[in-house]
């Protein structure tokens, strides 16, 4: 069931002094919840931030600043004769950016051609493939929804398929791997759209015509399959909705069906270019269509039935009377809504819209003059918590939902044991970790925890205590028994026997504890020398270095494995520093070096 134009919205993030290179596009959000803003020189981020005290303000959920990315350009020394583009545009620029689906990566389309893969403000790598120039310049791409590759779209009507090999020592790689020829031989038409969703990708070239491919097995190659000739009418936008192509051209939208690639048209009566959002957790198949001047709902049923928006239209027909009133009293000009970009959330529960409020006339702006707002507004009337985003995105749509609590797992409570009780003892522990963060009722507790003034681990400490139960042949490391003793003292468990002490060790100190002392307070630890130490938020060992990462939202702070050389952790406590190094296991969220 969808809004009704009722709930209080977020007021709007602001984005002064930037200009935007592209028209439209400009506007991607990340898992983590982080908005990519394609702006000019220079991307802008809204990283996300945590405070308890929202007010009701997106600024205190997002942070803007610059994110100065350095664009290489493979098309710098190439000759010109068929691209005049090349010597046109000497300068780089983003023109698209989009963020993994899995990982912290984000790719940038340049306005040369180029398409980059950074991690933070490091640059992975520059995608190029051998061959003529027209298969090297790109103008689209799309991640694979699993992470695993990459689709690129060239000006030889190609597209090209990188597939990605994760190292945890290095960079990742990013491997040519095949290519498929959509358009005619002999022709120049672009791949100017894709998008991909399960294991259908969809591709659109310059000439309008659109193609579906389809991957039967990994083993054998993709299988292309025209969806609609070319055509006059230009293609605006382009989305998979349920197992159904839905795509805009001024005028009209379309609707193809992938089961029996059926056409149907609806005409919009106007000209304009719109957006396409999908309405996913609607009983029926539903998108919005908007644009700067209107706005539409769409039920794709048995044949395209248009009626009115009553989810974002009465946002910004309220929003463009409060502008109007204060810049165009007297109604002396012709005033718009421009719309610069829009962005459904990772879990697709909201949606984020870049715009500006203008007067009709011609003008000229500098910079510094420029000023665009993002709005938030929830589609639905409840939400739950999606495996497709994590951390401060759930955060965030809990505030766009005016702290509406999210829809909790049946017979759920914060004690509940992770996976029912039904723990996978058999994988080996890093991958036994992972199942247990990707279990509905963890996402549920990492949410909770940023709720309440007190985070709790409980059923994730069980479970790594039920872990271990079964393995404790393998303790031999202290640090492991350390960590083990720790968990049963909170647990109220059976604890191991043991003897001895634990030296742990930094870059200037050096301290020893009986494994004794490990029984006593679950937030500090005694040395043998009667110094006390607080705790890792992890394994529970003592901090005795400056190097550690803390969890935004729970102030717990977490040993640096990656800067630790000096401490011969076990399998156990390894495992669970390495897995944690990046998110924390209290909120999910990533963790702060410090």
């Amino acid at each position: 069931m969808s809004i009704k134009g009722t709930m209080k919205l977020l007021r709007d993030l602001l984005v002064d002094r930037k200009e935007f290179e592209n028209w439209k596009n400009n506007l991607a959000w990340a898992r983590d919840g982080t908005l990519y803003l394609t702006t000019f020189p220079d991307i802008s981020i809204g990283q996300p931030k945590f405070t308890r005290d929202v007010n009701n303000n997106s600024k205190n959920l997002f942070h803007v600043k610059e994110c100065p990315l350095e664009f290489e350009n493979k098309l710098d020394f190439e000759l010109a004769q068929q691209n005049g583009l090349l010597n046109s545009q000497p300068v780089s620029c983003p023109r698209v950016c989009k963020p993994s689906p899995t990982d912290d990566w984000i790719a940038v389309l340049t306005n040369n051609g180029n398409i980059s893969v950074y991690k933070d403000s490091k640059n992975l790598i520059n995608i190029d493939s051998p061959g003529d120039l027209s298969r090297r310049i790109y103008h689209c791409f799309e991640w694979n929804p699993n992470g695993s590759s990459i689709a690129v779209g060239n000006e030889d009507g190609e597209l090209q398929f990188f597939g990605i090999q994760k190292n945890l020592e290095t960079t990742p790689e990013f491997l040519f791997e095949y290519s498929l020829k959509l358009s005619d031989a002999g022709s120049r038409d672009w791949v100017t759209h894709i998008t991909w969703c399960d294991d259908i990708l969809i591709a659109a070239l310059s000439n309008n015509s659109v193609f579906s491919i389809t991957f039967p097995t990994p083993s054998k190659d993709p299988v292309s399959k025209l969806l609609q000739s070319a055509s006059r009418r230009k293609i605006t936008d382009l989305k998979i909705v349920d197992y159904k192509v839905i795509l805009t051209c001024p005028g009209y939208v379309h609707r193809i069906d992938l089961e029996d690639y059926s056409i149907s048209s609806l005409k919009t009566g106007s000209p304009e270019n719109f957006y396409i959002i999908p309405l996913r957790y609607e009983k029926e198949s539903t998108v919005l269509l908007i644009s700067n001047k209107t706005s539409y709902k769409v039920l794709l049923g048995d044949g395209l039935n248009m009626t009115v928006d009553n989810i974002i239209a009465p946002y910004l027909e309220k929003k463009f009377k409060k502008w109007s009133t204060i810049w165009n009293e007297f109604n002396n000009y012709e005033t718009s809504v421009v719309i610069h970009g829009v962005s459904l959330s990772p879990d697709g529960y909201s949606v984020a819209i870049i715009y500006n409020m203008e007067r009709v006339a011609f003008k000229y702006k500098i910079a510094s003059e420029q000023s665009f707002c993002i709005m938030f507004a929830p589609l639905y009337q409840s939400w739950r918590i999606s495996e497709y985003a994590d951390g401060l995105a759930w955060y965030q749509t809990y505030h766009i939902y005016d702290k509406s609590m999210p829809r909790l797992p049946d017979n759920f409570s914060a004690d509940k044991k992770l996976l029912n009780g039904s723990y996978p003892i058999s994988l080996d522990f890093k991958s036994y970790l992972i199942a247990l963060v990707k279990s509905e009722e963890m996402r549920s507790i990492m949410f909770l925890n940023m709720t309440n003034e007190v985070p709790s681990l409980l059923s994730f400490q069980e479970a790594l205590y039920e872990y271990v139960a079964n393995k404790t042949s393998e303790l031999t490391n202290n640090f492991d028994l350390a960590c083990v003793l720790s968990l049963a003292k909170i647990l109220n468990r059976q604890a191991p026997i043991t003897n001895g002490k634990l030296t742990m060790k930094s870059g200037l100190l050096e301290e020893d504890f009986d494994l004794e002392s490990f029984k006593a307070d679950p937030e500090i630890v005694t040395s043998t020398t009667n110094n006390t130490w607080k705790r890792c938020g992890v394994t529970l060992l003592p901090i005795l270095t400056t190097q550690v990462k803390i969890c935004p939202v729970s102030k717990k702070r977490v040993l640096d494995i990656k800067r630790d050389d000096v401490n011969n952790y076990g399998w156990f406590t390894r495992g669970l520093l390495e897995t944690f190094n990046d998110k924390s296991i209290y909120s999910g969220t990533t963790l702060e070096t410090i």
